[in-house]
């Protein structure tokens, strides 16, 4: 994993951060991005980090709802509307 968090609070990160955090540097589907991000999750879990586990656990979901945006990320594409990526989300939680 990239820079691993001291800062629990998932709203605090951007989904450019959450790709960074999580090691993303290609393209994958979303199981795969599920599969990838539930290994971490049970490993966590198995060595008690329940921080970590609920900061996956929502990044995850994030990065699932913000799929489109992720791939943007990862591709280097530019989207119609680039401001919304440089945003902190706070509209999940």
């Amino acid at each position: 994993m990239g820079d691993e968090p001291t800062d629990f609070n998932i709203k605090n990160y951007t989904i450019e951060d959450l790709v960074s955090i999580f090691d993303i540097d290609v393209v994958m589907s979303q199981g795969h991005l599920t599969a990838y991000l539930t290994k971490q999750i049970n490993a966590y879990q198995k060595a008690g980090k329940t921080n970590y586990v609920a900061f996956f656990t929502q990044g995850l979901r994030r990065l699932l709802l913000h799929y489109d945006e992720m791939i943007a990320i990862i591709t280097g594409e530019e989207s119609e509307d680039d401001d919304q990526y440089q945003s902190k989300a706070v509209d999940e939680g």
